[in-house]
């Protein structure tokens, strides 16, 4: 996946038939502006398990703090690979950055994604640290 600070956009490299990646594309507009609603519909795209471009369907179902940080709980089926995808509303604008899920004992699977607008301040505190 590739972000672009400067104008919040984020891309995933489409992969053709033959597993080569082709070109970058952009896959959203620019961040959402505001936190994420619920019952909102969304879709996750990302890579689960190497299967590039994968897209699932879901709507917000939770905004959460867990251990003094903020998630949005997604109801889109995630696996390994989908980390660091982004959650897109219907508007093609980035809600949140899947992270993780909750799996076990009476836990289907819960996945939960960083609010973009948190995301984007820590990539811009890391973009303006000096080296």
């Amino acid at each position: 996946m590739s972000v672009n600070p400067e104008s919040g956009s984020f891309g995933i490299p489409p992969v053709g038939g033959d597993g080569e990646v082709r070109t970058t594309v952009a896959i959203a507009e620019p961040v959402a502006p505001t936190v994420a609603v619920l019952a909102q519909a969304v879709i996750v795209i990302g890579s689960p398990l190497g299967l590039g471009g994968t897209v699932s369907a879901g709507v917000i179902s939770g905004l959460r703090s867990l251990e003094g940080s903020d998630y949005v709980q997604f109801s889109a089926p995630i696996s390994p690979g989908n980390s660091g995808g982004p959650l897109v509303d219907a508007r093609g604008r980035v809600v949140a950055v899947a992270s993780a899920k909750f799996e076990g004992s009476g836990v289907e699977a819960l996945p939960l994604g960083i609010p973009v607008q948190t995301a984007c301040s820590m990539v811009a505190a890391c973009l303006s640290r000096p080296d």
